[in-house]
Formats: C-alpha cells, sequence, structure tokens
C-alpha cells in the first residue's frame, strides 16, 4: 500500500492464534492528544474494547511514550502504529482493516474526542451479538458544546462536559462505524465504509443504509457516540491549529462564530455516562489497566459449559461476552443462538430473544430451540401460541428425542399451559 509507505510500528503484532481472535477492537488517529488519552482508553476498556489500534500522526511527543498506553503496549492490548504527513485518517483506516482486520470480529473506528455509549447494556459486545449478520454497525453523534469553559478544567471530559451542542442538531446525523473487516470492501469516509457485494450497513433499529452512507435517520435509543467536539475554548483554538485528520483543509468541522453562539447558551444537559468516571478516575489514578474478560476455548462445548458456569453464578454479562468469542469460530451452531436467546428471555428482553431463535432455525432444528420457543412465548404472555409450540414438540417426528429432562419439561409445560 503506497499511501502508507513510511508508516512505523512500535510493536510488530503477530496476528493472533485462532482460538485468539478478538471480538471488539478499536481504532483511532491522534496528533498532540496527551490529555485525553487515559481517559479515552479506561472507559473503553470498561465497555468490552479488548485491543487499541493507535495511529500517532506526528505527536510533537511519541504517544507510546504514555505510560499508561505503555502498559496497554506490555499486556498485548494496544499496537502504536506511527503515521506521519498530512490527512492520514483515511490511509490509517485502510492500514488498519488490511493488516489488523483478520484478528479481529468487529473494529469500531472512532476519535479520541468519541466516546460509544449504550444505555442498553454494560458491554457494548452484548449489543453487537445482535449485529452479526451485518458489515456495520453504525451508531449516530450526540455532540456536546463547551459547558462554558474558557479554558481547559482539571479531570475527565465526561465530567467537564455535560452540556448538548445547542443549535446545531443537524450534526448528529452523522454516524461513526463498528464494522466487521470480513465483511468490508474499503473505507470511504472518516465516518463509513463500502460493504462487500451482499453485505450491508443498518443503524441499531436495523434500518439498512446506502453503501458508504456518512449519515443516517437519527437514533440514539440503543446507541450512540458522545462525540465531545469542541470541548474548551482552549482546546477548540488548538483543535481548529492543528487542522483535520480527514480533509486537505483548514476549515474545522465547527467556526468560530459557532463556538460562541453556543458558548453563550446553556445546552440541554445529559450525564447519562457520568457514573463511570470514579472508575475511572481510580484506574487513572493507580496506573491500573481494567480487567480484560475474554475466552479463549477450542470447542463449542466447552463454550457452552462455560457459559453454563457464568449463568449458574448469575454473571449475565460474563455469559454472554463468552458467546460473543464462540460465535467467532461457531456462528453457524444452533446450540450457540439458543443460549443466546435463553440469556434475553431471562432479561426481559423478548423481541431479542426471538430474533435469536430465528437465527437458531436458520442452522438446525434443534429439539431445544423449540423448547426455547415455547418458554418465550410463554413469557410474552402468548399461551395459544405457546401450545401449538408443545404440541410441535409432543408429536413432530423430525425433533423427537430421548431426554428425560426435555420429557418431563413438556409434561409440566402440558399442565401450564392446559
Amino acid at each position: 500500500m503506497n499511501s502508507c509507505a513510511r508508516m512505523t510500528t512500535d510493536i510488530n503484532p503477530t496476528l493472533l492464534p485462532e482460538y485468539r481472535m478478538r471480538y471488539l477492537s478499536a481504532c483511532c488517529i491522534l496528533k498532540d492528544e496527551v490529555p485525553f488519552i487515559a481517559e479515552w482508553l479506561t472507559y473503553h476498556s470498561l465497555v468490552g474494547v479488548e485491543h487499541f489500534f493507535v495511529y500517532d500522526n506526528e505527536s510533537a511527543v511519541p504517544i507510546s511514550g504514555h505510560p499508561l498506553l505503555k502498559k496497554y503496549l506490555e499486556a498485548g492490548r494496544a499496537t502504536v502504529v506511527s503515521m506521519p504527513g498530512k490527512t492520514r485518517q483515511l490511509p490509517a483506516y485502510s492500514h488498519c482493516l488490511e493488516n489488523f482486520g483478520p484478528s479481529s470480529k468487529w473494529i469500531a473506528f472512532i476519535d479520541l474526542d468519541e466516546f460509544i455509549c449504550t444505555s442498553e447494556f454494560q458491554d457494548i459486545r452484548q449489543l453487537l451479538a445482535e449485529f452479526e449478520d451485518y458489515a456495520c454497525l453504525a451508531a449516530n453523534w450526540l455532540c456536546f458544546g463547551s459547558s462554558g469553559h474558557l479554558k481547559r478544567p482539571e479531570g475527565l471530559v465526561l465530567q467537564n462536559y455535560q452540556e448538548l451542542l445547542t443549535g446545531q442538531a443537524h450534526i448528529n446525523l452523522h454516524i461513526k462505524s463498528i464494522v466487521q473487516p470480513a465483511k468490508i470492501d474499503r473505507v470511504r469516509t472518516a465516518h463509513s465504509f463500502y460493504p462487500k457485494n451482499g453485505e450491508y450497513a443498518v443503524n441499531a433499529l436495523h434500518l439498512p443504509l446506502s453503501p458508504g452512507a456518512p449519515v443516517c435517520p437519527l437514533s440514539h435509543r440503543r446507541i450512540r457516540i458522545n462525540h465531545y467536539l469542541i470541548k474548551s475554548q482552549q482546546d477548540f483554538e488548538h483543535k481548529s491549529a492543528r487542522g483535520r485528520a480527514d480533509l486537505d483543509t483548514g476549515k474545522p468541522t465547527l467556526d468560530y462564530v459557532t463556538f460562541y453562539k453556543q458558548s453563550a447558551q446553556a445546552g440541554e444537559r445529559d450525564n447519562s455516562v457520568e457514573h463511570y468516571s470514579a472508575q475511572i478516575a481510580e484506574f487513572i489514578k493507580t496506573g491500573q489497566l481494567p480487567p480484560l474478560f475474554v475466552q479463549d476455548l477450542p470447542d463449542l462445548d466447552a463454550c457452552m459449559a462455560s457459559c453454563a458456569e457464568f449463568i449458574r453464578r448469575g454473571e449475565i454479562v460474563q455469559a454472554e461476552v463468552c458467546l460473543c468469542h464462540a460465535s467467532i469460530h461457531f456462528s453457524e451452531e444452533a446450540q450457540l443462538w439458543v443460549m443466546r436467546a435463553f440469556l434475553r428471555r431471562h432479561q426481559q428482553k423478548i423481541e431479542q430473544a426471538l430474533f435469536f431463535l430465528q437465527r437458531a432455525f436458520r442452522y438446525n432444528e434443534l429439539p431445544q430451540a423449540y423448547e426455547e420457543l415455547m418458554d418465550v412465548l410463554i413469557a410474552a404472555g402468548q399461551k395459544r401460541d405457546a401450545k401449538k409450540v408443545l404440541d410441535f414438540l409432543k408429536y413432530a417426528q423430525t425433533v423427537q428425542t430421548k431426554s428425560a429432562q426435555l420429557k418431563r419439561k413438556l409434561e409440566i409445560a402440558e399442565k401450564l399451559l392446559a
């Protein structure tokens, strides 16, 4: 790739062995953003990012020397690539896809002023489990203003900037992309990618986007990108002088007139991610890395046994992440999708449980899938339909089983649905 000929890599990573492929990584390009790297790394580690691909665009002090980032490098949880030159964001993204894409099922392409947020789950990987059919999950921006700060305040971005950007709602139509590299053809913009033929991007409502579209109908209901677009006046001036990484233009995303206008107005407050602040501050203070939960299991039976143990202990997030890692290699196994449906039913997420069961039936007609369907319908209050599934399990030759446990379950269900 000629456009990347001058790049150097601080750690020369070897792609992980087959059963140590990452489920979710993040890629960014930065320049002179030392004050913000620790918070960004720590937050995204807490919500499920397993590895960071950091492209350093001629920072005055190379970012690989940052004390916390060095610990990520030493732990094998980050890769730093030197990327000199102007307007290098798209070449950086292309390089990441080509060289590191095979090591991750998903990669989120975001900046250091962007934080992935989902109010529905503790861990982003739990949401991504629902979108494994697609090349890309597109998440809209939610842009924040300066909150009246002239100079950069002490403390965390998530605490200091909680007023939404006023008068610029249209900006939130922009998306950032979390992609499956195996399903992506190439980069289009800093926001969007071209899927391979037959693949497509969707938003969190499963609405398809046009190929390479950098915007989509606004929805923050399930996932969003908190975009701390301008921060303080000091930061805004520094960012404007630095120039853009994606376009060869001197124009910043927002001009000074817009900055001063929003600065004079109090925006609507949003503090929905502030609860992470105490954890983030503690990890940064101690210099420790948030614990990383991944699975490294060689077969589906081992994955299912591990998941069952997490369920027994009431550790639902760990159980779901266990299944995320299992899906890297066993995505066409109906048993995996039945277990995912079971977990969502126990979280009262009936629509998602039915979605996972659809995936299960696509691959195999397991008696356990129909059993789970019956339980989902009972949980949804649809006892008449549940009775029909029960009758199918009792009489259909295609799903007859010698399982004494299942037969006992059907006897109990028959009394319940009588």
